[in-house]
């Protein structure tokens, strides 16, 4: 089925997801909306990978293959955006799937109320469950709003549960970079005048072992987090909206702090970065005092006494990960 000029991009990116991947192209082939485009980005994967992307390239017209050397999620995300054709645009991750009317309900959606962006509700997949995960209770946001919103987290920053006006995404995401969603999706926010929301789980995300290939990988994307939360707390004090900035800026400080303790690294790196985020937050205790006992008591570690707060984090850590991998089964 041809699409000369298709309502809507989909942006893929493979990676190193062979075994996930014929699901994720196959559901996008089963949409009741037919009127889209997929951008399948091989991102210098295997061989494997490469010659499935052809094989659906020339099964399906609508399908355009990109092989290109590996540089990064973010950087095939931009080349797509570049190339794409829609008024719409959305992406997938090449190990997840999405529901047969995802397309159809989100594109209906944002025409119909006349929005920039559409957000839906997503199934977390783990191999031995699933959990269902909403967004807010409303059908539709201003700009203003809407912006209030995702910029104190009450909207999530994932871009695969999401479809923007194409005009909206002049910002690239950062090239060589974790957490390019949570550095970008404000600033495309930014610049739509309402969104609107679907209380549905179109979107499966898959929970794999195989996203974070290592510890020492976890630290980077940590401190990559934590740059984009500065990025996010310089951008509200412009937008008026300094001490929700504050408060997202010391919660991403504790988080990043305690995910690089619980990393294996030494513990005089742990101890440097911990110090640098520290140098960071100190100064805003107001914003802590208003966060929860456990949150208080974990920034004041971190900026007076970090060895106390490692040994504290690393202790329990332990007991953590095993409640959580005891209930949540995670894909290879």
């Amino acid at each position: 089925m041809v699409s000369k000029d298709p309502k809507v991009s989909v942006i893929l990116c493979a990676y190193h997801t062979a075994n996930y991947l014929e699901q994720c192209i196959e559901s996008i082939l089963s949409q009741q909306f037919h009127e889209w485009e997929l951008l399948l980005i091989d991102d210098g994967s295997t061989e494997e990978e490469a010659l499935m992307c052809d094989h659906y390239g020339m099964l399906d017209s609508r399908i355009r293959v990109i092989h290109k050397a590996n540089s990064g999620l973010s950087d095939s995300r931009n080349l797509g955006i570049k190339k794409a054709h829609g008024n719409y645009i959305c992406f997938v991750d090449s190990d997840d799937w999405i529901e047969p009317d995802m397309l159809k309900i989100m594109y209906e959606t944002i025409e119909n109320n006349g929005t920039d962006i559409v957000v839906a509700g997503h199934w977390r997949e783990y191999q031995n469950r699933h959990e269902r995960k909403h967004v807010v209770n409303t059908p539709k946001l201003s700009k203003d709003k809407a912006l209030e919103w995702i910029l104190s987290d009450r909207i999530q920053s994932y871009l695969w549960n999401k479809m923007f006006r194409s005009e909206l995404l002049v910002e690239p995401m950062p090239v060589g970079k974790y957490y390019e969603d949570y550095a970008t999706t404000y600033k495309w926010f930014a610049r739509a005048e309402s969104i609107s929301f679907i209380d549905l789980p179109l979107y499966h995300y898959r929970k794999r072992r195989g996203s974070i290939t290592n510890d020492r990988n976890l630290t980077h994307r940590r401190i990559d987090l934590f740059e984009a939360a500065q990025e996010r707390y310089s951008f509200a004090l412009e937008a008026d909206m300094s001490e929700l900035g504050e408060e997202l800026l010391v919660e991403k400080g504790i988080k990043c702090a305690k995910d690089i303790v619980r990393c294996g690294i030494s513990f005089a790196e742990k101890k440097e970065i911990v110090s640098r985020i520290a140098s960071v937050i100190k100064s805003h205790h107001s914003a802590a005092k208003r966060m929860s006992i456990k949150k208080q008591l974990r920034f004041y570690g971190i900026c007076h006494h970090p060895i106390a707060f490692i040994k504290a984090v690393c202790l329990t850590g332990y007991m953590t990960r095993l409640y959580k991998h005891r209930i949540r089964i995670l894909y290879p």
